[in-house]
Formats: C-alpha cells, structure tokens, sequence
C-alpha cells in the first residue's frame, strides 16, 4: 500500500513552495498517495495542475487562534490516516505539526521556503513566530530548508547541533531550459521586437521582488539607452496597477508585461540578461531557471541568494536597493562592453541544482 502524503501550504497560487509541491508530486506520482491541504480557501492557479497530477485536494483554514478550527483539523488528519505531513508554511506549521503529533502522524516534517518572516516583525509578531518555531522544535521529527539563511533566521541556537535539520536544494529540470529557439524566434513567440535588448525578471508583484528598485534602474538604462526593454513575467505583472506603476516611472513604452505563463522556456530564451533584486528568498527557483537557460545574471546580495551562486560570484551581487552602479552595469551589457560570459553559471547550476539528485534527497524522508 502506497504511503499517504499530505503537503500542507499556504495558497496553490503559482509561488515557490507550491511548485516545489506539484515538482515533487509528479516526479513520485506513482509510487505515494498524495494530498494537499491549502489553508488559503479561494481556488488556487495550480489548483487544476495539482488535480491533474493525481493529488487530492482540500481548502481548509486551520485557524491559529482558533480551538473549533483547530479541532476540525485534528479531526481531519484522523479521518484521513496520512502517514506523513509536511507543511511549507514556514513558522506557521508549528500549530499543524503540533496538532499533527497529537493526531498520531509517525512523520512530521516542517519545510522551510522563505528566509526571514512573511509578515512583519514587530514585538507581537516576533513573539508569535518565536513560539511557533518552539512548537517546530518540539514536535516535529523534520525540520527543512532550501537554504541556510532560513536556519540561521528561524533556529541559530540550534540547527547546527541537532540531526533532523537538512537543507536539501530546490531540484530543476535542466533539459526543459535548453530549447531549440534563437533568442530572436523567441521574442517573436511573445511578440517582441526580435532587435530589442532585453533585460528581464520573473516573480509575482509582490514586495519581496523589489519592482520598485527595478523601476529605477530602468528609468535610468532607457534613458541611456532607449532600445533596451525590460521584460516582467509572473503573477500580476500585467495588472493595471503595474502597468500604472511602469508610467509613473516613465518606462511604459519600454516595459514588457506578460503576467503568469507556463511557457517559462520561451521567456527566458527571449531575455539577453536576467535581473534578480529581491529583499528576500529562500532559494529562488527563478532564478536557477535563469541561469540553466544561460543568461548571465545580476541579483541580490543576499544569503539565501549567494547559497544559490557558485562560490566567485561576488560580481555578480549589488545591495538590492542599488540603482546607479546596478544601471551602469546593464547598460554596459546592452552595448556590448561588459564579457557576459563572466556572469553565466549554466553547467554550475546543472549539478548544483539536478533535478533528480534534489528530489531524491526530499523523497528519501517522506
């Protein structure tokens, strides 16, 4: 009999941990019964790839402080009899994996995909996400990350004593990102100019992601050179209020916006460098993408990020807020007087980050 999974996550919108999921679920369809459990009730992007890769699925909140909410969810891993939980919400699995042990679930696996805390820091909150991971600590039998800035973070005290933490890498596809297609034939595909210089970033519009420094560094690139674009690919990219947010920077005519798209190959092959200045992640899987697609990169020198560069990259990072030397950079790449070559990482990120060798070492603990 197959063991029964069930991954617990915050929404099954298209963002990191919920891909990270659905990857997992299809490369080990065959050989485990897996459910996923959204705590956010609205149905989500993926809902219909999660659906499709044999996973059941269920919308439930569990409600923090909230005893009804939390003994209809104890009830629940009763009545389902799952061998194995593992929530990719961070410090909010604490109360789940609690509860998860109370329930009689042998296998209890906390996963952590940010690096710093989702909402905020103040005194309350701060108070909140300390006992949440307390409640990690004492009642899960694994505790995971994708990097070792989110155990610093999270458990400094403690993750380098204790056997259950292991950072196990995110695992990417390498032969999906090495396609047949000019970089020419590819902005045509998505209706660019085939001449254009194009400097892209993929992430949803969201904080984290830093849009409002890659607007700056726009404004100043297109203003040097007005036949660079910059290209936005992810959820909401393509909403009014971004595009609202391109014209108070002036970069409307120079701004490409594609929203959510699952022909990521494509997007990448159109882009000439990829642009990553996010204020925080746990190990962007767009930005492995990037660099198995062959773009030199510049991201953010950030720890999370550089445990996801090969070891020289010192280069290759500027403080996420930089605008100026970040701009000179981009416009020395678009006229061809920077050797981008030193800012590639392909056959680097393909064992880094092979996608069965990652996999495997996450499979081996369900």
């Amino acid at each position: 009999m197959k063991k029964k999974i069930l991954f617990l996550l915050p929404t099954l919108d298209a963002g990191g941990a919920e891909n990270y999921a659905l990857r997992v679920i299809n490369h080990y369809k065959e050989e485990f019964d897996f459910s996923v459990l959204s705590v956010k009730l609205r149905k989500g992007d993926l809902h219909d790839d999660f659906a499709k890769a044999g996973a059941k699925i269920f919308y439930r909140s569990i409600g923090y402080l909230d005893i009804k909410k939390a003994k209809a969810f104890y009830d629940f891993l009763k009545s389902e009899g799952f061998d194995t939980i593992c929530t990719f919400n961070g410090n909010f699995g604490g109360l789940p994996i609690a509860i998860a042990k109370k329930a009689g679930i042998k296998n209890r696996m906390a996963f952590y995909r940010r690096s710093t805390n989702a909402f905020g820091n103040n005194f309350f909150k701060k108070k909140y996400n300390d006992f949440a991971n307390f409640l990690i600590r004492k009642n899960a039998t694994g505790i995971l990350s994708n990097s070792r800035a989110a155990f610093e973070n999270f458990h400094k005290k403690y993750h380098k004593t204790d056997p259950r933490y292991k950072v196990i890498p995110n695992g990417s596809d390498a032969a999906k990102f090495d396609i047949a297609l000019s970089r020419k034939d590819a902005a045509k595909k998505l209706g660019i100019n085939e001449n254009a210089y194009v400097i892209g970033h993929v992430g949803r519009f969201d904080p984290a992601k830093n849009h409002n420094t890659i607007f700056k560094v726009a404004a100043k690139v297109i203003a040097e050179n007005p036949e660079v674009f910059f290209l936005f690919c992810g959820k909401d990219t393509d909403s009014d209020n971004f595009k609202a947010r391109l014209a108070e920077n002036g970069i409307s005519n120079n701004g490409i916006t594609l929203g959510l798209r699952n022909d990521l190959e494509v997007v990448y092959r159109a882009m000439n460098v990829f642009y990553f200045p996010s204020v925080t992640e746990g190990q962007p899987n767009a930005l492995i993408e990037a660099m198995l697609s062959g773009l030199p990169v510049i991201t953010a020198d950030i720890a999370s990020i550089s445990e996801a560069l090969p070891e020289n990259h010192q280069h290759m990072v500027f403080n996420p807020l930089e605008i100026r030397s970040v701009a000179d950079l981009l416009i020395g790449f678009s006229t061809q007087r920077i050797n981008e070559n030193e800012f590639k990482c392909k056959d680097w990120a393909k064992v880094k980050f092979d996608l069965d060798k990652n996999l495997t070492l996450f499979k081996d603990l369900l």
